[in-house]
């Protein structure tokens, strides 16, 4: 090979990897900018405890919901041959299956003890919908990891925007017609995932359905569930602390304190997810999958090393003007009734630059097969939040769980 081919390859690769992130950032950036323009109305249709009520049943969800796949969505990205690869995305669709019609007696038996943990009442009419929710989360994620295996991105793209839209015109519409409750956020969410799951799922069938019943057997996915027996041992556990982490402080702020208060909170952190679901979920998704090619060619280190200055050069001004004039932002926005989602937002906002980095790094677990790292990691992260938060629940101060929450997550 020539010194010109050999320069040409990275090159090609560089290029290939942000045409398919711009792909996604775009069908994101379209579905962010209606959540931003809907925000302004929804927050003065809905109160707080509206957002709360919806935030605690999405934290429940996706608790239980990552472990619907038991983490054998994310080996589908990895074999080379594509048979195999059908098989584990059967081995994903029915473990969804299965794990939510076992959830159905968990939520019979448990819905009383976890809505007096909460202290919200309220909330357990709608507890009911969680094996639908987690059903549909496992599916959404089977497919969704399918299209990545396939570069389908523009697919991915175009289904944040149908999400999204269905999200926020169900919302707005049952706001203005006088039902701007919590149940309707969560039906609107419910609808929006069918949706997705709709879209990707007609789609997949026409492109790949012969191949995919061709492919599937008892025997294979058998073999392919030994094959990555990981996942299920170490990833999904590590992957439960994760989420359980990660919605600890809906949980323990709504233990400890309000509904709106959980509201605030929710409100807070949506501002500071937006650059990481702009771009970091972006990057992410075509990550996992250029990495598991770059690890066999032996480019690992230059592709991280390289995404790593590009997520810090992107993050560190966005999270700059939010954490000196985040309550100033959030007034403007939303209204004098959100100024203390907007302190939270300045509390949380140096940890959201930290995470907006290592989040798609974190993809590599996963291409080494290192779960077990990870799950000591995410371990420990979810005893120090707890203690954070415990801490400042015990002193009934917000701030200072929040503060402590974020020192913890920077660490």
């Amino acid at each position: 090979m020539s010194n010109k081919q050999t320069h040409d390859l990275p090159i090609r690769e560089i290029s290939s990897f942000k045409s398919d992130v711009l792909r996604m950032v775009t069908g994101t950036g379209i579905a962010q900018l209606i959540g931003i323009f809907a925000a302004p109305v929804l927050t003065r249709l809905y109160a707080p405890e509206a957002f709360g009520l919806a935030t605690l049943f999405a934290s429940l969800t996706l608790i239980i919901g990552v472990l619907a796949c038991m983490r054998y969505e994310l080996s589908i990205v990895l074999p080379e041959d594509d048979c195999d690869a059908a098989n584990l995305f059967g081995v994903s669709l029915f473990s969804s299956l299965v794990i939510s019609l076992l959830t159905v007696p968990i939520v019979l038996i448990a819905a009383p003890p976890i809505v007096r943990w909460i202290d919200l009442p309220d909330l357990e009419p709608y507890l009911w919908l969680l094996p639908f929710a987690i059903l549909m989360h496992g599916v959404y994620t089977s497919l969704n990891y399918w299209n990545t295996r396939t570069k389908q991105f523009s697919s991915l793209s175009f289904v944040r925007v149908a999400n999204q839209g269905i999200v926020t015109s169900t919302n707005l519409g049952a706001g203005f017609a006088g039902f701007a409750t919590g149940g309707v956020m969560i039906a609107a969410g419910l609808a929006g995932r069918a949706g997705s799951i709709a879209i990707l799922g007609g789609q997949i069938w026409r492109e790949n359905g012969r191949f995919l019943m061709q492919s599937i057997r008892w025997h294979k996915m058998l073999a392919g569930l030994k094959r990555y027996k990981k996942f299920p041992l170490y990833s999904s556990w590590s992957a439960l602390l994760n989420a359980v982490s990660w919605q600890l402080p809906a949980l323990m702020l709504g233990a400890f304190f309000s509904p709106a208060v959980v509201g605030f909170y929710a409100l807070g952190v949506r501002i500071l997810q937006m650059p990481m679901n702009l771009i970091g979920n972006a990057v992410s998704q075509v990550f996992i999958q250029r990495a598991a090619v770059a690890k066999t060619d032996g480019t690992l280190a230059e592709l991280v090393e390289g995404l790593f200055r590009r997520l810090v050069m992107v993050s560190l001004f966005p999270m700059l003007i939010l954490a000196i004039i985040g309550r100033d932002l959030y007034v403007f926005l939303f209204g004098h009734n959100w100024a203390e989602a907007g302190v939270y937002a300045q509390i949380l906002s140096v940890w959201a630059f930290f995470w907006f980095i290592s989040s798609p790094l974190s993809q590599l677990f996963t291409v080494l097969e290192r779960q077990e790292l990870a799950l000591k990691i995410n371990s420990l992260l979810l005893v120090t939040r707890m203690l954070s938060l415990g801490i400042g629940g015990y002193q009934q101060s917000v701030y200072l769980a929040l503060f402590l929450y974020a020192g913890t997550g920077i660490l």
